[in-house]
């Protein structure tokens, strides 16, 4: 490109007119349209003030070294759209990881207020562990787990037990021991019937749910294992 083209692209660019250049240079609109259409050429000075003006070299200006402006504003555009659409992933991802955990936690409430016959408080915090690992090894460990944190207490009737007795001892993996414990109250509950996830098609299995809650924490904990 010419002197005349790169003038009027870097004025353009810089959002100044014929007269606007003209009148930081002190020099009339004509030389301006002059230079642009090739028709004069500015001496070695004002091409110095210029270049100030338009933030460009001297060499830039008369082509002598290219400046990428077009290219730069289009990468500029395009790192702007890339990053945009990173954070537009990733607030859709949170939105359906937002959503799974939201409906994940309504049924496992409305589920564990069916076994427990009782409404639940309000709940502040929740959370599932998945042992898949431990499950798939043996069928017989625990295979999942979640508990909430309510904001207020849970109400306990009589029910619940508080004490260890031999008929938890012996429904219960000697790996979940620990649990009734550590706790102030819990309740054993089972559902009978074949599970399908265990390939073992002659044995009836029993599927528990070990309901733990600890009254200073207001956390109720929900540990599910076969027997």
């Amino acid at each position: 490109m010419e002197l005349s083209e790169l003038l009027k692209e870097y004025r353009k660019v810089n959002n100044l007119s014929q007269t606007d250049l003209a009148n930081k240079l002190y020099v009339s609109k004509q030389a301006v349209s002059k230079w642009e259409t090739k028709r004069g050429y500015p001496d070695i000075n004002t091409l110095k003030d210029i270049a100030l003006l338009l933030d460009c070299s001297i060499d830039e200006l008369v082509g002598l070294e290219k400046k990428e402006i077009k290219n730069n504003k289009k990468k500029l555009f395009l790192i702007i759209s890339l990053f945009l659409s990173i954070i537009s992933i990733f607030l859709l991802i949170f939105f359906i990881v937002r959503c799974h955990i939201t409906d994940r936690k309504t049924s496992l409430i409305n589920k564990t207020e069916e076994e427990l016959k009782i409404t639940l408080p309000k709940v502040e915090s929740f959370d599932e562990i998945k042992y898949d690992r431990w499950y798939q090894a043996d069928p017989f460990l625990p295979k999942d787990m979640y508990y909430f944190i309510f904001k207020y207490d849970l109400m306990i009737d009589n029910s619940w037990m508080n004490e260890l007795n031999n008929d938890l001892l012996n429904n219960i993996n000697i790996d979940l021991y620990d649990y009734p414990t550590k706790c102030d109250y819990f309740k054993l509950v089972s559902n009978k019937g074949i599970n399908n996830d265990i390939n073992i098609n002659t044995i009836n299995i029993i599927e528990y749910h070990l309901y733990c809650y600890i009254k200073e924490e207001k956390r109720l904990i929900c540990i599910i294992f076969n027997q």
